[in-house]
């Protein structure tokens, strides 16, 4: 006759075993991932344009050298895969993101890429009011060539703070996202200013101000309210972050312009631009919410969109 602890513990124990058969029919994330890439989840053809872009970021870490786009993952590279649709399983979080995975491996969803490289895009629709479209048609030329040069930095921004966790946060995987901390996110911001000054000469220098100041100014463009609607100090209010880890947007461009100019004219110096930027933003609740690039076509011409319906007078 069994002890009356021992049946009170067979309900447990059969729980138990129940949980551990399904986490081994469900398979390891590294099983995951290389399923996903033998059944063809992943564009290998998408993947060369991006080969130019991630493997400077990998100067002086333990994968220089060994980054691999298109072969099954490999403990030994870092695995950077680009997918077209959504992904099956536990990979489905990744819609409309780049995340690191864990298992030295990142995974990106091209529309986010796409969304977020060129959010902030001069468009014929970025101008209003009169000479608007004479504007654009001689100056077009000018403003696709800061498109490019914003779009590769936002690109590398995004590419080098998942890179930032691979390097700085390995232990860290998609079945352990709630171990991030803001601390997490912050170091791998710095891992992009770190990369993208290393051996960077003056003119790449300033490229990277200008991107990040492009990317600053059109999000304050989005958020900003008048004086007269935000008592009485022309103020851009934007909503926290909804996971509480990763600050908004803006707040995380602002910190990453000001490390960005310490970093060339160090920290001893009158740098109070961003800062002093960073004091017309609050972050409220109610305020603008942009938590997927996804859900933006072009922060720019959202921004002149509204500040032409704040001036009724103003012509199309």
């Amino acid at each position: 006759m069994l002890h009356s602890r021992a049946v009170a513990a067979l309900p447990i124990a059969a729980v138990l075993l129940i949980l551990a058969l399904g986490t081994l029919r469900r398979g390891s994330l590294v099983e995951e991932i290389r399923d996903c890439h033998r059944s063809g989840c992943f564009d290998a053809e998408a993947a060369g344009p991006f080969e130019p872009v991630i493997a400077p970021l990998l100067r002086g870490t333990p994968y220089e050298g060994r980054l691999n786009l298109r072969e099954p993952p490999s403990v030994d590279h870092l695995n950077v895969y680009f997918a077209n649709a959504d992904l099956p399983g536990r990979l489905r979080t990744i819609a409309c993101n780049c995340a690191f995975v864990g298992a030295a491996t990142i995974i990106c969803d091209q529309r986010f890429l796409r969304s977020f490289s060129r959010a902030v895009d001069y468009t014929p629709d970025s101008f209003y009011g009169r000479g608007a479209d004479e504007a654009w048609h001689e100056n077009g030329r000018i403003f696709r060539q800061a498109n490019a040069q914003v779009s590769g930095v936002l690109l590398s921004w995004i590419l080098a703070h998942e890179i930032g966790h691979a390097v700085l946060h390995a232990g860290l995987n998609l079945g352990r996202r709630r171990a991030v901390t803001e601390e997490h996110e912050l170091q791998a911001d710095t891992f992009f200013a770190e990369q993208v000054f290393r051996d960077a000469d003056q003119r790449t220098r300033q490229q990277v101000y200008a991107a990040v100041s492009n990317f600053v100014f059109a999000l304050i463009g989005v958020a900003f309210r008048p004086a007269a609607e935000a008592g009485g100090r022309g103020t851009a209010v934007i909503a926290p972050s909804a996971d509480q880890v990763h600050q908004p947007w803006l707040v995380r461009a602002l910190r990453l312009g000001q490390e960005l100019t310490e970093r060339e004219r160090g920290p001893e110096r009158d740098n109070d631009f961003y800062k002093s930027l960073a004091g017309h933003v609050v972050v409220a609740p109610g305020g603008l919410e942009i938590g997927s690039f996804c859900d933006y076509e072009n922060l720019r011409d959202e921004a002149a969109r509204r500040q032409q319906a704040r001036e009724p007078g103003a012509r199309p």
